[in-house]
């Protein structure tokens, strides 16, 4: 649960500025020396270097996804649009590009389902 919530950080921060390898570094820096994170590493018995070794295997994952997505270029890739049958479905690749980023982290409560939870989603209309 630490490390994902220190990789969103990390992934939500690089949105808005940059995923280069050397910003990604920094904001993982910046992200472990934050309280709530220490007390986190501090219950699960965790040294920072432990941890940053831990993020740093995702770092390259993320910068390689946003040279495939993110900004102007896209990929291409098989999108299956909802609401289409494997037969009708037409063209079968189409390429993906992520123009902007917004972070909407929503709070969902299902009182008959008996469930609370927080979705992060991003969309553009």
């Amino acid at each position: 649960m630490l490390l994902g919530t220190i990789l969103h950080d990390v992934f939500q921060a690089a949105t808005t500025t940059s995923f280069s390898a050397g910003f990604l570094k920094q904001i993982s820096q910046q992200a472990l020396q934050k309280q709530r994170h220490l007390r986190d590493m501090f219950s699960l018995s965790l040294t920072q270097t432990q941890l940053q070794e831990e993020i740093a295997e995702y770092l390259p994952v993320m910068r390689s996804w946003a040279d495939r997505f993110y900004g102007t270029r896209g990929a291409e890739m098989e999108v299956k649009l909802p609401g289409t049958t494997y037969r009708n479905r037409g063209d079968e690749r189409s390429t993906v590009a992520v123009s902007s980023v917004r972070d909407i982290e929503e709070n969902v409560w299902a009182p008959r389902l008996v469930t609370r939870d927080v979705f992060d989603q991003g969309h553009k209309r």
